[in-house]
């Protein structure tokens, strides 16, 4: 059977629900899911959701499937714990995609990408879950090209300009965020601006408590900053205009 991107996307977002089983086989075998023939349909569904990065479905003993999915808000010590640096275990957001392999592209062994000292290694045409700064290198693998056009000047004389299109280097489909990871922040400054709401700008905080946060942020501060001063600069690193806000005393 034919995979159908499109049709596989809109699988995914309704976590394979509905289907029958010919285009549940077809995408466990798209997606190089192990199963018995005679696996059911409920089971085999499940493999498929564990395939993309999903906790393990818990089946009732009705015959029910529930996704075992995290989905609610982490609280204050689990979000600032959280590693999303190029370095180590990726433990924010992930996005799923889906990329062609290119032309250019010798042999079918997965492709490296990095970010830092971060690497993962993606297959060409298989839905795999990865860290979204993975993710925003894959969308913005851009490239330009050149054509000339021929054209007329002002005074009617012919000539020949340079005109340009922007294409990306990697045909990739682009199917949502990881529902296992939707919950986490996507970077570091989605993280700490997380935790900047959640805070509500650290109130309470002390400034050896923020200097910490700047320092994590690999930011630059004067030598006894006070708290005011440390906070104007933690904020405005993260996106906030802070000449445009008011503090309560």
């Amino acid at each position: 059977m034919e995979i159908n991107m499109n049709r596989l996307t809109q699988a995914m977002q309704s976590d394979f629900t509905g289907l029958d089983r010919k285009e549940l086989e077809a995408f466990a075998e798209y997606m190089g899911v192990d199963y018995h023939p005679n696996i059911g349909d409920e089971r085999l569904r499940g493999r498929i959701l564990e395939k993309l990065g999903k906790e393990p479905l818990e089946i009732t003993d009705e015959g029910v499937v529930t996704p075992n999915t995290p989905t609610g808000k982490l609280g204050l010590q689990e979000l600032m714990a959280l590693n999303l640096l190029p370095d180590g275990a990726w433990e924010g957001r992930k996005r799923i995609v889906s990329i062609v392999r290119p032309d250019s592209y010798k042999g079918n062994q997965a492709h490296p990408f990095n970010w830092g000292r971060y690497r993962v290694m993606v297959p060409w045409a298989k839905p795999v879950s990865v860290a979204y700064p993975i993710y925003d290198i894959i969308k913005n693998a851009n490239f330009k090209e050149v054509y000339q056009v021929r054209t007329t000047g002002r005074d009617g004389t012919p000539k020949i300009v340079n005109e340009f299109s922007t294409h990306n280097r990697f045909r990739f489909t682009d199917m949502g965020d990881d529902p296992a990871t939707a919950h986490l922040p996507e970077s570091q400054q989605d993280q700490f601006r997380q935790i900047v709401e959640m805070t509500n700008y650290f109130e309470g905080w002390d400034t050896r408590r923020l200097a910490r946060v700047a320092r994590r942020l690999s930011l630059r501060y004067p030598r006894g900053a006070d708290f005011e001063e440390l906070r104007d600069i933690v904020l405005s690193s993260l996106g906030y205009d802070v000449d445009m806000m008011e503090f309560a005393a």
